[in-house]
Formats: C-alpha cells, structure tokens, sequence
C-alpha cells in the first residue's frame, strides 16, 4: 500500500468481503492489518487506528481461538503501539507484554509459525534496546531474541526479517 487512500479501499473491500462471509479469517485479518497499516499514513490518529486493529484483531482472536494468525495479527499490533508509545515518550512496556503474549499463544497453537518467531524476536530486540537505554542492558531479552530469529530461520532459511533480526540482536 502506497497512501491511505489504498488502505480506506482495503478496509471497505475486507468489510465488503465479510458481509459474503463473516467466517473469512482472511477477510478479518485483512480488515485488522489495514486498520494497522493506516497508522503510518495518518499519523495524526495513529493511536485510534491502532486501537481500532487491536479491538477488530480481539474479535478475530475470539472467534477463532484456534487460529494463530489471529494471535500474530493483534501482537503486531501491540508491537506497533509500543514502538508509538516510545515516540510519544510514553511507557511501553506493557504493551510489549501483550504482544509477547499474544505471539506465545500463537506459537503454542503453530509451533512452525515463522512470523510469529520473529515478531516476537523483534519486540524483545525493541524492548531489549528501550529498556537498556533507560536501566541498563536486557541481556535476556537479547540471548531470546537472537534464539528465536535462529528458530525462525531453521523452519525458513530465506526469511529476510529473521536475517536482519539476527543481525540487530547481535548488536545488543
């Protein structure tokens, strides 16, 4: 997506799809990631989207409990609130805490989901650095976050994010 126009178009397309279909995990996740998306277009009301993509991937989470993307989908989300929270020099911690949470579940329901490993890789790199320039380092988070872009890449060896990830992790 290249302006916010698309994104509208997005979400009334996966809103359009849903009244075919409502059972559509695609049409939700769809619908929730554009919402997210918008945030970086608008970024006057990039809160209220994200909260918007939080309250629709909540809904997605709830309807299908059983389906780890919808847990991937609303940890990205928490990702993105965290790293707008320390834009606006405001705590994010707990925001990391949901989306590790959320991309757990999605790992105990697909133990194989690479996106999952490394969303959760990145936000513990985030949290790593954030929490490292204000307490001191996080090795913890450092040593997680490397072992879980190394996880991610023995399920896909060509993952880019896991590749860069890695990278950075080794940094801290």
């Amino acid at each position: 997506f290249s302006s916010a126009a698309e994104l509208h178009l997005a979400i009334d397309a996966a809103t359009a799809a849903l009244a075919l279909d409502a059972d559509s995990p695609t049409a939700h996740y769809a619908r929730s990631e554009a919402w997210s998306l918008l945030a970086e277009f608008e970024p006057a009301q990039r809160m209220a989207h994200i909260a918007r993509a939080i309250e629709l991937r909540d809904e997605v989470a709830a309807r299908f409990p059983h389906h780890s993307p919808a847990f991937t989908g609303r940890g990205l989300s928490h990702r993105m609130r965290a790293k707008y929270l320390v834009f606006d020099s405001l705590d994010p911690l707990p925001e990391w805490r949901l989306a590790l949470d959320d991309f757990a579940e999605a790992l105990r329901l697909n133990p194989r989901n690479t996106q999952a490993l490394e969303q959760a890789g990145l936000a513990l790199f985030e949290r790593a650095i954030y929490v490292g320039e204000r307490r001191g380092p996080w090795r913890a988070d450092a040593e997680t976050s490397w072992a879980m872009f190394e996880k991610a890449l023995a399920l896909d060896p060509t993952s880019l994010d896991a590749l860069i990830g890695r990278g950075f992790a080794a940094l801290v």
